[in-house]
């Protein structure tokens, strides 16, 4: 692996930091979130997550200037370790305006996605 392929891996949020493998997916859902256009915040902390988000089925289900969040559960298959990547988003005609994404390594939000995954 070379030097650069090695840093921006770093960086990803589907590497493992422990092993250098790429992870795999192991549950991904859509949520609502109730913050609408202008006032968006960043949210570093689960509980605000686990609180706010509501799960849907697709983003037809999203509010007109309402934000929503893609929340990616992600398992080494190396070593096994898990982190959850919450990554908020606005749907403006078609295309999506990101924000900054938030990762939780410690399972806070492992139950948005139903027991024991």
């Amino acid at each position: 692996m070379g030097i650069f392929s090695a840093i921006t891996k770093r960086f990803q949020d589907n590497w493992c930091k422990k092993c250098k493998a790429e992870m795999n997916t192991a549950a991904k859902q859509l949520f609502w979130m109730p913050m609408t256009v202008g006032h968006y915040v960043e949210h570093k902390d689960a509980g605000y997550y686990l609180k706010n988000l509501q799960p849907i089925m697709n983003k037809g289900q999203i509010p007109p200037g309402y934000y929503a969040c893609d929340v990616s559960m992600y398992r080494c298959p190396g070593c096994g370790r898990r982190i959850t990547v919450a990554a908020p988003f606005l749907q403006v005609r078609n295309e999506e305006k990101t924000e900054i994404s938030q990762t939780f390594e410690n399972g806070e939000l492992d139950s948005l996605f139903g027991p024991a995954q």
